[in-house]
């Protein structure tokens, strides 16, 4: 039940990102490189289009300077926090080896920088590079979306991109925890209005990739980009 309420109240003033729907072939190759953050973690690279993506969420505790990201499990703090934020999906170690952690827009916007050295999180813009690549919104979800065991459900699930999108779900800014199976939602570093940021998410039963703001309290996961 509180995953469909919270896809009632999620999806009710979605905006579909980018122009056109129009099919396109999807043109990807994996980079024989890796690259490392701050922490040690490995990412392999994709390329699609003439963008390169990690090919996982980011999970690094640290800035790319060396600073921590401050860890946020209690659930009335995390609602009230208002710089740079992280946590494990129900605060659950175990859930970061697969999905990576969840942050708040504040760690994705800190001047101190969440990407690796020469990466960045991408733009408004960047994912509607990626969207249109794909071929549009109606289809670009479902070219995202990994074929593996983790969806609860996979409508028109592909992978034709080779992004592996997983459904890490997300933390609310009240500080619950919600969808994990069911959507998979990634910050972008544009801000729309004082407490709103824009994002990206593909979910469990369309091949659409939706695009639209929400509170930048709530925890997402983190993709990215080369710069």
């Amino acid at each position: 039940m509180a995953i469909l309420l919270f896809a009632l109240v999620l999806f009710s003033g979605f905006s579909k990102g980018g122009k056109g729907s129009a099919k396109a072939k999807t043109v990807s190759q994996v980079i024989p490189t890796i690259v490392t953050d701050v922490d040690g973690n490995n990412y392999s690279i994709i390329k699609i289009g003439n963008q390169q993506w990690m090919l996982q969420n980011l999970k690094t505790k640290h800035y790319s300077n060396g600073k921590p990201i401050t860890e946020v499990k209690d659930s009335t703090r995390w609602a009230v926090f208002n710089s740079g934020a992280y946590c494990n999906y129900a605060n659950d170690t175990l859930n970061s080896k697969t999905h990576g952690l969840l942050y708040n827009w504040f760690a994705v916007n800190d001047s101190q920088k969440i990407c690796p050295t020469g990466w960045h999180v991408p733009s408004d813009v960047d994912w509607n590079t990626l969207e249109e690549t794909l071929g549009g919104e109606s289809v670009a979800g479902g070219k995202m979306k990994d074929t593996v065991s983790l969806w609860s459900s996979s409508f028109g699930g592909t992978n034709e991109s080779g992004f592996k999108g997983i459904p890490s779900g997300c933390r609310t800014n009240k500080g619950t925890f919600n969808s994990f199976g069911f959507y998979g939602l990634w910050w972008s570093s544009t801000e729309n209005y004082t407490s709103y940021a824009w994002y990206r998410c593909v979910n469990y039963n369309s091949t659409d990739l939706f695009r639209h703001y929400y509170y930048k309290r709530y925890g997402f996961s983190i993709r990215c980009l080369k710069d």
